[in-house]
């Protein structure tokens, strides 16, 4: 390393840099993918079928799950002067049932079949329930049925939450919300009175839109689809504007793959798709709307089957309208080779929810009951495979690949920042460490006492508060204290959108790595290597260097001490006690940057903490996923008695004093 002869600070206001990264990156990854569209282009069909392979793949665990029983049992129903409802209960998955609400013509049939997903709110809203009205009175047989989270799907399933949750277990939450629509085809395909012969339409509004777009590319039996209300590019309000959006519409490293949301439809091509949308919808505008419907139309018309897309706009905010519902009738009958002629419906009355309810709220499964079970097999099964790892058979890829670690980091350049004022704390010195990465910024801290151990302090309140904390009374002679991304300096500020109840600023920078094919905890470990590094080439040996962290910021400590052989003691403080205790819960406290996808299915935290003998461990008040402490019981039974390399300390501990205990310092006061 070498040190710059440089004063500024950093150039941009450190709580936007990590946002505005991330940001950038997702926008060059897409637009990277976004040539392949022009028409003239040679490799457009080689793109078109990498694309859709990408999102088959992504789709292939919905596709693959096993079919059980439908059980489909009709529970009432009511006529009306120019339809009638009937409302069935079947079983998608095991305990997994769906109150489904059939709007039907009046007659015997056959009926053309449309699904009708949901979006986020109750199939009783009124732009849930007036396109299935609309289809009826149309001549279609409309099915109607709520999304996890909503109505009848309201009982533990908050998608935000649980959708993270699923994910620990390597699960894509769009199970939840494509199996319905699977299932829903199923049972209506058993009817007599419904003819699939020309396969069957999708359409629903916002996340059932997302959902419409999706089984174009799930189930071959859908002909036409008409998302609502669904489609921008990433860099609208996703991206461009850091919206908490909803997981189970995530393709994990899709912006990677150079894979815009408008591809989804893009590459379902030749399949007829009327996009709509209202020109006061204020999260997906119109303008951002118009862009994303121009790279639909010309993958389009590059099949030469441009009169199979079409884009309409009502004059409205985020809803599925009548105007639109008409449109969308006229739109399917074409493709459903309706015979009959169409007469626009000239208006609706809504039913009152008693008429649509099912009466599964209480009686279905639910996602949070999901991961539970499947977290319990996952760890039978690591138990029964000895997936704790040993010595030096540590797996170090293994997590390289789970954080999504680059390799081979490019080293920084140290700058030295002057003191501002002129009344500063003896022997305090400011740095940022620079690279092609995030600048991360340090404090260090000589002569604050006379151990002469080298501490690095990671916490989630920090770099300021983790000096003042083990600076007081003076103790070590060297103390080195880093901010990484999520904390400190580098905490991220919120959005405006922030003021929804579920919108974060960490939900919507994970999710957008999660797009980019990165994940959170793997850049802030990368953040706590590099600040490792910064120490050690200060002259931080194995035998002087301990890393500590603290709260939110443990994990990133503990997963960079398990990847830098030269950090022998390690001190965790108020952490989270294993990636299951955030499944435990049904709504977990800890930020989003904790949930690291698929780790479940390999390890958890007590198993890499039993299986690494070569470092030591001290362990302060682990936390549960309520930010509970464990009691002690709890604790060594998670993680085993104390040992060589491992203590265990629960209760009101010192982390100064038990570190002397431990670690054998000579804390002097």
């Amino acid at each position: 390393m070498r040190i710059l002869d440089l004063s500024s600070e950093i150039e941009r206001p450190a709580g936007l840099l990590w946002r505005e990264q991330v940001q950038v990156r997702a926008a060059e990854l897409v637009r990277a993918g976004t040539r392949w569209r022009d028409p003239g282009g040679p490799t457009w069909q080689a793109e078109k079928k990498r694309k859709r392979a990408f999102i088959r793949h992504a789709l292939a665990p919905i596709r693959a799950t096993p079919p059980v029983p439908l059980r489909a049992r009709t529970i009432g129903g009511q006529n009306y002067d120019a339809f009638r409802v009937e409302r069935v209960v079947f079983e998608a998955m095991p305990d997994w049932i769906v109150g489904l609400t059939l709007f039907l013509p009046v007659g015997t049939g056959p009926f053309r079949p449309v699904l009708c997903p949901c979006g986020h709110s109750d199939k009783s809203f009124d732009s849930h329930q007036l396109p299935p009205q609309v289809f009826a009175r149309s001549g279609f047989a409309a099915a109607l049925f709520d999304m996890p989270s909503f109505g009848e799907r309201w009982k533990e399933n908050d998608h935000f939450v649980q959708g993270a949750q699923t994910l620990l277990a390597g699960v894509w939450s769009n199970l939840f919300f494509l199996i319905d629509c699977i299932r829903a085809g199923d049972y209506l395909q058993t009817r007599p009175d419904i003819d699939f012969s020309r396969g069957m339409a999708v359409t629903g509004v916002s996340g059932g839109g997302f959902a419409t777009m999706y089984m174009a590319h799930l189930d071959d039996r859908v002909s036409v689809i008409a998302p609502v209300c669904s489609l921008d590019p990433l860099m609208g309000h996703v991206a461009g504007g850091l919206y908490t959006a909803c997981p189970e519409n995530y393709m994990e490293g899709a912006a990677a793959a150079g894979l815009d949301f408008p591809d989804t439809i893009a590459v379902a091509s030749p399949l007829p798709c009327l996009v709509m949308a209202g020109t006061r919808d204020e999260l997906f505008h119109r303008m951002d709307v118009e862009q994303a419907f121009e790279g639909i139309r010309a993958a389009y018309e590059a099949e030469h089957v441009a009169n199979r897309v079409r884009l309409f706009f009502d004059d409205c905010p985020h809803a599925y309208t009548l105007p639109m519902a008409n449109e969308a009738a006229q739109w399917i009958g074409r493709w459903l080779d309706r015979t009959d002629p169409f007469e626009p419906v000239g208006s609706v009355d809504l039913l009152p929810a008693r008429d649509l309810d099912c009466a599964t709220g209480e009686t279905t499964g639910t996602m949070w009951g999901f991961v539970k079970t499947e977290c319990s097999r996952l760890r039978a099964a690591r138990a029964q495979g000895n997936a704790a790892p040993s010595g030096a058979d540590f797996p170090e890829q293994k997590l390289r690949r789970l954080l999504k670690l680059p390799s081979d980091p490019s080293p920084d350049r140290i700058q030295a920042v002057p003191a501002p004022l002129r009344w500063g704390r003896q022997g305090l010195q400011r740095w940022i460490l620079h690279s092609d990465d995030l600048p991360v910024p340090l404090l260090t801290l000589s002569g604050a006492g006379d151990d002469p151990h080298d501490v690095l302090l990671v916490t989630d309140g920090g770099k300021h508060a983790a000096l003042r904390a083990f600076a007081t009374p003076p103790t070590f002679e060297r103390l080195f204290a880093a901010d990484i991304r999520g904390f400190g300096e580098l905490e991220p500020e919120p959005t405006d959108y922030d003021t929804h109840p579920w919108c974060s600023v960490d939900r919507a920078l994970w999710d957008l790595l999660f797009l980019c094919g990165r994940t959170a905890l793997g850049e802030q470990t990368r953040d706590v290597l590099r600040a490792t590094d910064f120490v050690r080439a200060q002259g931080a040996g194995p035998e002087r260097l301990i890393l500590y962290g603290q709260g939110e910021a443990a994990l990133p400590v503990l997963f960079a001490s398990l990847l830098c052989p030269e950090v022998q003691r390690v001190c965790l403080h108020g952490f989270l006690c294993s990636f299951s205790a955030l499944v435990k819960v049904q709504s977990p406290l800890w930020k989003r940057y904790s949930f690291l996808p698929h780790v479940l299915k390999h390890f958890d935290i007590p198993e890499l903490l039993a299986g690494v003998d070569s470092k030591r461990f001290l362990l302060i008040n682990p936390l549960d996923g309520a930010k509970r402490s464990l009691d002690e019981k709890t604790a060594r039974r998670l993680y085993g008695e104390d040992g060589e390399h491992l203590k265990i300390v629960v209760g009101d501990a010192n982390p100064l004093q038990t570190l002397k205990d431990w670690f054998s310092f000579d804390v002097r006061c």
